[in-house]
């Protein structure tokens, strides 16, 4: 096992990541961009899983089966943006 003597360097610190997120214009897009992604696709999903098992358990398979056309509609977003 290593000692924690490592995490007392300056360049190990805690403080480390958190500097290379400030400075670095992309790493702050990243986690901007991915968060509200995160956010808005947990949130649709919940509510939409929530809804089917409310109203009958067969329309939880049809909302699921939503998944993959929004998996392809994200991914073609995600081409057509670094394509061009």
């Amino acid at each position: 096992m290593e000692s924690d003597a490592q995490f007392d360097r300056l360049q190990n610190g805690a403080s480390r990541p958190t500097q290379v997120i400030v400075k670095d214009e992309d790493a702050r897009t990243l986690i901007a961009v991915v968060g509200d992604r995160i956010v808005a696709v947990g949130t649709m999903m919940t509510v939409r899983l929530l809804w089917a098992m409310a109203r009958r358990w067969q329309l939880t398979l049809v909302g699921l089966a939503i998944g993959p056309v929004f998996v392809c509609v994200v991914g073609l977003q995600w081409y057509m943006c670094h394509v061009s």
